[in-house]
């Protein structure tokens, strides 16, 4: 059987993700910004990251960060 998602990280590289806080409407939402956090929302069939997801993905050993909103002036 071949799966047709490749290896996102070198084996010697730290286990991260990087997401982004968006607030729509009033709700707080956490959005995947890069490959491993999309992979995440694949896997659980979802568009955006819950609270709870964020707990389990730190227990599995992944460092999680938080992209910097930036503001124009």
């Amino acid at each position: 059987m071949q799966s047709n998602v490749s290896t996102i990280r070198p084996n010697d590289s730290k286990l991260t993700i990087t997401i982004e806080l968006k607030n729509v409407y009033g709700v707080e939402r956490i959005k995947p910004v890069d490959a491993n956090a999309d992979l995440f929302c694949r896997l659980l069939g979802q568009s955006t990251l819950t609270t709870e997801n964020i707990k389990v993905i730190k227990a599995l050993g992944y460092e999680v960060l938080v992209k910097q909103q930036q503001f124009k002036l």
